[in-house]
């Protein structure tokens, strides 16, 4: 027959209706609803099998015709449409219990924090950072490591991070942990690892004004004794005698301490030149080009990379680092496979057993100058820059900082110029320091 709706409607319940030009496709007629259903015989077990396509009048005659011409074409290629539709319903239902099994087994906080470190934190983290995390998780989750995430309360979580800021003394390390824990925390939920409702106690702590206080860095300590935030300008008399005094530092320490003087650029940047990076341009001038992705600005959608001229013993400096060490990293590391230059507190370190505190324990020559670190250098560079009257967004062009704004959106200029005649004329001006 042809599929006529109104017949279709006045069908009593219990009727089959047959259609010539499609054979197998019919559509049961019961009480509650109208079905197509495809009939065929299976071309694996030789049995009369169907299939249920859909209900009518949601299904049109057309779509149900669609449908029960791609069941047959399945049946004439020797595959059972019902059997595959019955066993994707079981894979289906075997991934739901499995999800459900993963969902309610109870992870520890040492399971969600080992998950976090190697499938968040070490693709997407420096290995410097990576390290960092592994460290505090290990050395300061203590006996939060066996208990299971969804038993943590907010006092518990409270009490474990005041613990860590008091009777440790590590104030900076307590945030820290607090920070990455809440960061664990929301990285298994968000995956389906925990039940979603699992309260995150980690951010809720942050609200305790007492906590807060706590966990306020003192600064750092000088023989046992806070001295606070320290952020020393080494004065012109300072460098007068330190200057002269850099070559009783280990070559690698001397060099790197003159860049930072002589340049003004971070730490992190200088210990990690190559000198790929580094050649004499049309200019007659030795650029060192440092690449984006090793700056501060990295991640900074408008920064570009760090164009640094090189003048006075900077020059000197990278030439003669670069006929050692040629193309590759002009610092490198002699102890690590992993990181292969130098890293920037090794320098900080060797400045530090120069101290007069320090030196006299291990008998090396005592700095002239105290309480200072490399990082200081680069702070004394931006003074000095201020101190010949260099333009302030041309010393923060230098120092490689990025305008805050909207100026840091539309000024694209190189600062190429201002670039070379100021660090020149800091060169200079370093020099007649070192020789008074």
């Amino acid at each position: 027959m042809d599929f006529d709706p109104r017949k279709v409607k006045s069908a009593l319940p219990g009727s089959i209706m047959l259609f010539e030009s499609y054979p197998g496709l019919r559509l049961h007629v019961s009480e509650t609803r109208r079905s197509w259903i495809y009939r065929y015989k299976s071309p694996k077990t030789g049995g009369m099998r169907q299939i249920r396509i859909g209900a009518w009048p949601a299904l049109s005659f057309g779509e149900a015709v669609s449908k029960w011409n791609s069941y047959r074409s399945l049946r004439d290629a020797g595959e059972d449409p019902a059997q595959i539709k019955q066993d994707a319903r079981s894979d289906a239902k075997r991934g739901s219990s499995e999800a459900i099994a993963v969902t309610t087994k109870k992870m520890t906080f040492r399971e969600i924090c080992d998950t976090y470190l190697e499938k968040h934190v070490k693709p997407n983290r420096s290995f410097k950072s990576y390290e960092y995390v592994k460290y505090i998780f290990n050395a300061h989750l203590g006996s939060m490591a066996n208990l299971p995430v969804e038993d943590l309360c907010l006092a518990t979580a409270y009490e474990h991070i005041e613990k860590i800021a008091e009777t440790h003394g590590a104030p900076v390390v307590a945030k820290n942990l607090r920070l990455e824990l809440a960061a664990a925390t929301s990285y298994v939920r968000e995956r389906g690892l925990v039940p979603q409702d699992t309260p995150n106690w980690w951010y809720e702590i942050k609200f305790g004004q007492s906590l807060r206080a706590k966990l306020k860095s003192k600064g750092k300590k000088i023989s046992g004794v806070h001295v606070g935030r320290q952020r020393h300008v080494l004065k012109e008399h300072e460098l007068s005698v330190l200057i002269p005094w850099l070559p009783n530092f280990s070559q690698a320490v001397n060099d790197a301490l003159v860049l930072y003087l002589w340049t003004g650029v971070r730490g992190a940047e200088i210990m990690r030149i190559e000198g790929k990076e580094v050649c004499e341009e049309q200019d007659g001038i030795l650029w060192w080009n440092c690449p984006k992705h090793k700056t501060k600005n990295a991640r900074r959608e408008f920064a570009t990379d760090l164009r640094v001229p090189l003048f006075g013993r900077a020059r000197e400096v990278i030439l003669r680092r670069k006929e050692r060490f040629g193309e590759s990293w002009l610092w490198p590391s002699d102890r690590s496979k992993k990181i292969p230059y130098m890293e920037q507190e090794s320098i900080g370190n060797r400045v530090r057993e120069h101290q007069p505190r320090n030196a006299a324990n291990k008998n090396y020559p005592v700095l002239p100058v105290v309480d200072w670190t490399p990082h200081d250098l680069r702070r004394t560079a931006r003074t000095l820059l201020a101190s010949l009257s260099c333009p302030k967004d041309v010393a923060e062009q230098v120092l490689g900082h990025m305008p805050e704004g909207i100026s840091g959106v539309y000024d694209r200029h190189t600062y190429d110029a201002e670039r070379k005649y100021w660090l020149n004329r800091l060169a200079d001006h370093l020099e007649s320091i070192s020789r008074r």
